[in-house]
């Protein structure tokens, strides 16, 4: 096995076992507990919450389904004419990672100009600052390398 795909694997399991789950958890802590993201509730923050779960459920999707099964098998057949969608679906990640990164800011903003706290929003924002988005900076630095003619 390439260095490259060992690494695409390690970078795509710290995601799935770890960071997603994270992250997945904190959005049901906040439904559970009642705190947001109820149909009813319209403030500022529960909207960007809102937003927030839908881009990073939309991400999600499109890494589990097309994203990840593509770079993998890319890096199975180990061509240097790799498909071309693979280029566009990283494109399109990278959007939504951008989408989600100005939700964080959104959030954290709507919740001073409201003078909301909130453990459990909070604990979203740090699992997004110190894993999501350093692991997603690993995971374009690399695949960038790997398909920086397409990019």
């Amino acid at each position: 096995m390439t260095a490259r795909k060992q690494t695409a694997k390690y970078l795509i399991q710290l995601l799935m076992k770890e960071v997603y789950p994270s992250i997945q958890y904190h959005f049901l802590m906040m439904v559970w507990k009642g705190d947001f993201l109820l149909e009813e509730k319209k403030s500022g923050t529960e909207e960007v919450l809102s937003n927030l779960r839908t881009e990073f459920n939309s991400l999600y999707t499109y890494e589990t389904k097309l994203v990840f099964p593509a770079v993998l098998k890319a890096f199975d057949e180990n061509t240097t004419n790799q498909p071309s969608n693979i280029s566009e679906l990283i494109v399109l990640t990278q959007k939504k990672e951008t989408r989600i990164k100005q939700l964080i800011e959104d959030l954290k903003e709507s919740m001073v100009l409201q003078g909301e706290e909130n453990a459990t929003v909070s604990q979203l924002i740090a699992t997004f600052e110190e894993d999501f988005f350093p692991t997603k900076e690993d995971w374009n630095s690399m695949v960038s390398k790997d398909f920086s003619a397409q990019i």
